[in-house]
């Protein structure tokens, strides 16, 4: 029973959330797990999506106040900050950014003010590592929809004209990385967990900021015991 699927009346407060994803796996090392969504109605939690396989971090998870290991997922609740994607808008109450060839995912510790802000261009005077980018077009198939998680992102995002990049006032925390869902397969070292497109897609769908969704990421024991 430790190690079984959580309820969300197992879980600690959720600030009101009426809508929920568990994502668990059954041990930190593990890079496969399950995910379900919950919805609330009334008093009641139902099971409306799920249980769908999903792909860890190469290295399996790690807790979020403590992230430092490359290839891990962060365990830990988050809300969803926006949707994004290859194909073109479906709808729903999120805001949507579609991609094109051009746009990636800078992720370079040297580069503060541009850590984890998608960029619509590599222009020449970028100041990231084309080391430190995941170009969403080079992974076809895994960007076809997903969904960006509020997790270490920067604040106060602005254009600047002279680097043609886009920089944060207030960057994100270089050491911990980032965390989005996405379809198709696993990217690299991310930590990022993927599932099938079209669970994705109905996840991106379903998703209502009003309803306070919140996305539960860890093992069984710790989502029951921490929050």
């Amino acid at each position: 029973p430790a190690q079984g699927p959580v309820h969300p009346d197992e879980l600690g407060t959720m600030g009101g959330a009426k809508q929920i994803v568990t994502v668990t796996a059954p041990r930190w090392g593990a890079t496969h797990g399950v995910a379900v969504a919950w919805q609330k109605r009334d008093l009641t939690w139902r099971a409306v999506r799920g249980p769908v396989r999903v792909a860890l971090g190469a290295s399996g998870l790690s807790v979020m106040t403590d992230r430092r290991l490359a290839g891990t997922t962060p365990a830990g609740v988050y809300p969803v900050a926006s949707s994004f994607g290859v194909r073109p808008d479906q709808g729903g109450a999120l805001r949507y950014r579609r991609l094109d060839a051009d746009d990636r995912w800078s992720m370079d510790p040297r580069s503060r003010r541009t850590y984890n802000i998608l960029q619509p261009i590599r222009s020449r005077g970028a100041t990231w590592r084309r080391s430190r980018e995941v170009v969403f077009g080079d992974y076809p198939g895994s960007f076809d929809r997903g969904v960006v998680l509020g997790f270490n992102l920067p604040q106060k995002v602005y254009w600047a004209p002279k680097r043609k990049q886009s920089m944060a006032r207030v960057p994100a925390d270089v050491r911990r990385g980032s965390f989005l869902i996405h379809s198709g397969r696993r990217v690299g070292r991310t930590g990022w967990v993927s599932m099938p497109t079209r669970d994705v897609s109905w996840l991106a769908r379903w998703v209502d900021p009003a309803q306070r969704t919140k996305i539960v990421v860890g093992t069984p024991a710790y989502l029951r015991d921490n929050l």
